[in-house]
């Protein structure tokens, strides 16, 4: 049987930082991103997203980067659409259009090199109905800013789970 520390020395995702939150309208990640990796990911689990739409901006620090840098597009499927949408000059990259529960997967390309920050992200949200919405996205950091964390805002109180790792 291998273990999980035996898997990761032989390459994959590193485990860099957990963190559980409650109550939260924001979550602060700082100093998760080195020059030892390139590339991370980030899964969040909710227990309660309270109807809250999530969206990120990128650290430097222990300051949010919010300048109208961020672009993004997104594909969202909800019980009753499929919505196109899309963000120009905004100040932070929306994964999450909110429910009751709900997950986040993101994978962060290099954040930490003088060049533009590209996200991909997944993410779900179910209502206890099981009513839902699926949104696959892109952003992007338009300008060459270094990051070394992030934050995930919302606007309401979130409880759930984070976990970062950086691609190995």
């Amino acid at each position: 049987m291998t273990r999980a520390r035996d898997v990761a020395s032989q390459g994959g995702l590193v485990l860099i930082t957990s963190a559980t939150f409650t109550a939260s309208s924001t979550v602060n990640v700082n100093s998760c991103f080195s020059a030892t990796y390139e590339n991370y990911r980030v899964v969040v689990s909710f227990s309660n997203l309270n109807s809250s739409a999530v969206t990120v901006r990128y650290r430097t620090g222990t300051t949010d980067n919010s300048s109208a840098s961020y672009v993004s597009r997104q594909n969202s499927i909800s019980d009753s659409s499929t919505t196109a949408i899309r963000g120009n000059n905004a100040t932070s990259i929306a994964v999450e259009t909110g429910n009751t529960y709900g997950a986040i997967t993101l994978d962060i390309l290099s954040p930490q090199k003088t060049m533009r920050t590209f996200m991909f992200s997944t993410s779900q949200a179910f209502a206890s109905s099981s009513s839902g919405i699926s949104v696959d996205g892109a952003g992007m950091f338009n300008d060459t800013t270094v990051f070394d964390g992030f934050s995930l805002l919302g606007t309401a109180n979130m409880t759930g789970t984070m976990n970062v790792y950086g691609y190995k």
